[in-house]
């Protein structure tokens, strides 16, 4: 028995133009958006040549129950951005795997599982059709994409009236607060599963995107993967939420205004009282308070503070790593440097 085989490819669907297609996308990839929010997702589509239904494209609506706060973003997958290189016909995946490098110093279970320091990732690019593929590299840094918050376990937390109502259905407003005695922690955004899970994979996927936007400026030089978009939503204030770009604009005027009395402070805990001090300045505050102490009571200190020590290390890495061998030097009664 002969078995035809198809060697042409299949025909190209418009899903943008088929009635039950967009009807379809309207219920799935883009079931929160509004009306208004749901034509620009479908023009941005359009324009990129993207299909929502293959995952290429996301639209991602924040604070959907706020109208004041409500925000619409849109994203593409990793493999929408191969797709637009692949369009022009100079593009060639690469032939070898993400190049990861690890650091044992910097593994922590809640921050970084494996310890990743960086990772680079190479795709291959052509000028032109006439032209010899080129390897084009990108290298990205944990510390610069991972999606880092400053918060507790969901059992840490509690709903507390806000005193407001919400204009539509006149329900009391919410907000989650930490209970008394309880305290956050420095980690990666339990609302990002993949970060912890698979996190080599997430970096490399910012670093793939970095190398297909210096191939292809014209058609990437504006889009970004949903991966890039993770650590402008982390606020390391003790809690989580999603930033607007508006809200990161205050953000930033608010750090401006930080530099100009002395910049971020860390909140620790010295001879009985907490004392917030400059991030410049901890590292020497801490080894001062330390230097005489029994090596237990450094152990102890250590334990106590660890949500300070994790929030020194998202300010300043290096300083950070000195003052822990510094201090475990002391904890194990070796000599106070």
């Amino acid at each position: 028995m002969n078995i035809a085989l198809r060697t042409a490819p299949l025909p190209a669907v418009n899903w943008s133009h088929d009635a039950k297609m967009v009807s379809l996308v309207r219920r799935t990839a883009a079931k929160d958006c509004n009306p208004d929010e749901f034509d620009l997702f479908v023009s941005v589509a359009r324009e990129l040549n993207l299909n929502p239904l293959r995952k290429q494209i996301y639209a991602f609506v924040f604070d959907k129950a706020d109208p004041e706060r409500r925000n619409m973003s849109l994203v593409i997958g990793i493999d929408g951005g191969r797709a637009i290189a692949a369009r022009t016909g100079n593009y060639r995946p690469d032939d070898r795997e993400p190049d990861w490098v690890f650091k044992d110093e910097l593994k922590c279970p809640l921050t970084n599982p494996n310890g990743i320091e960086k990772c680079t990732v190479g795709v291959w690019h052509r000028p032109t059709r006439s032209d010899p593929f080129e390897r084009i590299v990108h290298t990205v840094y944990w510390e610069e994409f991972a999606p880092l918050v400053t918060k507790g376990d969901d059992s840490d937390y509690e709903w507390v009236d806000t005193g407001e109502f919400w204009p539509d259905s006149n329900r009391p407003k919410k907000k989650k607060q930490l209970k008394e005695g309880r305290s956050a922690a420095l980690r990666l955004d339990p609302g990002k599963k993949q970060w912890i899970r698979s996190g080599r994979n997430q970096i490399a996927k910012c670093a793939e995107m970095g190398a297909l936007r210096k191939g292809w400026p014209e058609d990437l030089s504006r889009v970004v993967v949903e991966e890039e978009t993770h650590r402008a939503e982390a606020i390391l204030d003790g809690d989580y939420s999603e930033l607007t770009p508006s809200e990161l604009v205050a953000k930033g005027e608010a750090d401006a205004r930080l530099e100009k009395i002395g910049g971020p402070s860390v909140l620790a805990l010295f001879a009985g009282s907490l004392e917030s001090v400059p991030v410049g300045k901890f590292a020497d505050r801490v080894l001062e308070h330390t230097a005489t102490m029994e090596p237990a009571k450094v152990a102890d200190w250590m334990d106590g503070n660890r949500p300070a020590l994790n929030e020194f290390w998202a300010h300043n890495k290096t300083d950070c790593l000195e003052l822990k061998k510094t201090l475990e030097a002391r904890a194990a009664g070796g000599v106070a440097a």
